[in-house]
């Protein structure tokens, strides 16, 4: 009997996918629904000295990312009365460290999402308008996450952003970083780990907007969807109104 005879292995092709772009932000004309934001102007932006910019700013741990333990992806999903899971996560410019325990005694406001995602971008001056209100009262924290619609992924026509999806850390942070100033963003704002630490414990891609008590418990939690942040963003001060009580 004749030996079957196989064929050599052929060598895996070297990955040639690119790295992250830069933001490339211009405004679109086409699209009513993705016009500029423009940024507040100095004299319109109120004090804050209560903001979670100042409560947590602590420096960012030297410890290099890829030693850290990656989280085990949750089963399941997170409700209501739901004890929130804790995260660690640096700031775009990795100068200040966020712990989400560390943020007990006052609600706290998580929103999730990424510069391509259009109805997140578009969801923007919503949370802002919460962030101005209720700012001095509760905790605002701002998590970058994965792209929603890179464009090497699944580009969408239109988008207001044209980037890549980031493939380091630092490439995350620069993205981050264009996204901020592009927008004006105000509230403080951390960058999720490359392997999606924040991502695996809360589920939020493409958005998502979480409301945590002052005792670390969820008190509201958006659907999952594309419009989920801005949804979210109009049950929200009924919420807060509830967990803060009269000024």
């Amino acid at each position: 009997m004749q030996e079957a005879v196989t064929p050599p292995a052929v060598p895996a092709a070297a990955d040639a996918s690119p790295p992250a772009e830069r933001v490339a932000a211009a405004p679109d004309t086409t699209r009513p629904d993705v016009a500029p934001i423009d940024p507040p102007s100095p004299q319109q932006q109120p004090a804050t000295p209560e903001s979670p910019a100042q409560i947590t700013a602590a420096p960012a741990s030297a410890e290099p990312e890829e030693e850290r333990a990656t989280p085990r992806p949750r089963r399941g999903q997170l409700a209501q009365g739901d004890l929130a899971p804790d995260f660690t996560l640096a700031s775009a410019d990795g100068a200040t460290s966020y712990t989400l325990s560390s943020l007990r005694g006052k609600p706290v406001v998580l929103v999730f999402g990424s510069c391509t995602c259009p109805p997140f971008v578009r969801s923007t001056r919503a949370t802002g308008a919460l962030f101005e209100r209720y700012g001095r009262r509760a905790h605002f924290l701002m998590v970058y996450v994965r792209e929603a619609h890179p464009t090497d992924g699944w580009a969408v026509e239109g988008n207001r952003f044209k980037v890549a999806q980031p493939t380091t850390l630092e490439q995350r942070r620069t993205v981050a970083q264009d996204f901020v100033k592009e927008i004006g963003i105000r509230m403080p704002l951390a960058v999720d780990t490359i392997e999606g630490s924040a991502e695996q414990l809360y589920d939020p891609f493409p958005n998502r907007l979480v409301v945590i008590d002052a005792e670390g418990r969820i008190a509201h939690i958006g659907a999952r969807g594309p419009q989920s942040t801005l949804n979210s963003a109009r049950e929200v001060p009924a919420v807060l109104d509830g967990l803060l009580g009269p000024r």
